[in-house]
């Protein structure tokens, strides 16, 4: 039974502080059938949504465990490479959060194989690691149903092994174009809600620092199209003066220039954004997207600094509010509307926070409904924005 459980629903991800057992290794290609009839349907979690287990004593160590966090923390750290310091195994996707969606998809009658993944790595890694997972299905052709950065993983594994074998991808608030919210929980380790997520800050920054997913989730060349900055750099003395860090180059200097900052990691970004080629690979497979909005999202940061004696000194970052469903950007998960134009009629809009999507009883119709070839969006669902 679980001592305390700390929820992160409007965040990237969600953080569980318990006790608990180690999930099954369901990343390691070895899917279970779990259906009898239907299409075979891949889930895919978000950044951090999958356990992670230590081989050698079966333990989980992420969620980390109320009474071992110390220990649980010091197992998961990365090397300045990404490569995990102590040998970590990826357990199944955190069935507290996905059950509801994998027992709506296993009531519909398909087969489901959740991918649990180690959310710690290059997503082209776990891209690589997705395609052996489809292979050992055996299935002729797969749905992929990924929840947020679970989308990048697809898209990456779409863009380098090809969609014969992907007969539908259904995103649910997937960050394509990146989130501000990202650089803010590298800057501060700001992951969860409450005392227990405050007191943690410190090892979360820790954490995260080396771990390339967060590196690759900061917003993309694309981004800039829409937006010119999402940083501001303000500086507060006996005046105010601010500046907007505007374009990718410059912005990806300014993190280079922050003093936890992974210089290789912040260059993965502009990797992975080359190597996908996002727009080219959705317009290949029948994708449906679903999009939070409504909810106030980070959609820039203002680092602020205190002029002392003519030195700048950091202080704080702050959040500067956008639309989105409290992780993702609405124009993120849309691609700056373009989703409409790549596949008109498929993307699907409704009030809801990043983390509730997954469980939202609505949504979870409509996906089985897309699944049956019905695109339709069911009624309390908008195809477009407000």
């Amino acid at each position: 039974m679980s001592i305390d459980l700390m929820r992160r629903i409007c965040g990237l991800a969600v953080v569980v502080l318990g006790c608990g057992c180690a999930g099954k290794g369901s990343g390691s290609g070895e899917p279970v059938e779990s259906a009898p009839s239907g299409m075979a349907v891949i889930v895919i979690p978000g950044i951090t949504g999958s356990a992670l287990i230590r081989p050698e004593s079966n333990e989980q160590v992420w969620p980390p465990r109320l009474f071992s966090a110390l220990s649980d923390f010091a197992a998961l750290l990365s090397r300045a490479d990404g490569k995990s310091e102590q040998r970590i195994n990826a357990g199944e996707p955190l069935m507290d959060f996905y059950g509801p969606m994998v027992r709506s998809l296993e009531a519909a009658g398909h087969k489901v194989y959740p991918f649990g993944y180690d959310w710690r790595l290059d997503n082209a890694v776990n891209a690589e690691k997705l395609a052996t997972f489809i292979d050992a299905t055996g299935a002729a052709q797969v749905a992929i149903v990924a929840h947020s950065m679970g989308g990048l993983v697809s898209v990456n594994y779409l863009s380098r092994f090809g969609q014969q074998k992907v007969a539908k991808l259904i995103t649910l608030g997937t960050p394509f174009l990146g989130t501000p919210g990202s650089l803010k929980t590298l800057e501060r380790g700001d992951f969860g809600q409450g005392m227990l997520a405050y007191l943690a800050r410190p090892k979360f920054r820790q954490l995260f620092k080396n771990e390339v997913s967060w590196y690759q989730l900061l917003p993309n060349r694309e981004f800039f199209r829409l937006q010119p900055a999402y940083v501001r750099k303000v500086v507060r003395g006996a005046t105010e003066s601010s500046i907007e860090i505007k374009g990718y180059d410059a912005t990806a200097a300014f993190v280079r220039s922050r003093p936890w900052s992974n210089h290789d990691m912040v260059v993965s970004n502009d990797r992975l954004f080359h190597q996908t080629d996002v727009l080219k690979t959705l317009a290949s497979v029948d994708a449906y997207f679903i999009i939070g909005d409504g909810q106030p999202t980070v959609g820039g940061v203002d680092y602020i600094f205190k002029d002392q004696g003519g030195h700048e000194v950091y202080d704080d970052c702050e959040p500067v509010v956008a639309d989105g469903d409290g992780a993702v950007l609405r124009s993120s998960a849309n691609i700056g509307g373009k989703t409409h134009a790549l596949h008109p009629g498929h993307s699907y809009y409704l009030a809801v926070e990043h983390g509730a999507m997954i469980a939202d009883e609505l949504i979870l119709r409509q996906i089985t409904k897309i699944l049956r070839g019905d695109a339709a969006p069911l009624p309390g669902l908008r195809g477009q924005a407000e």
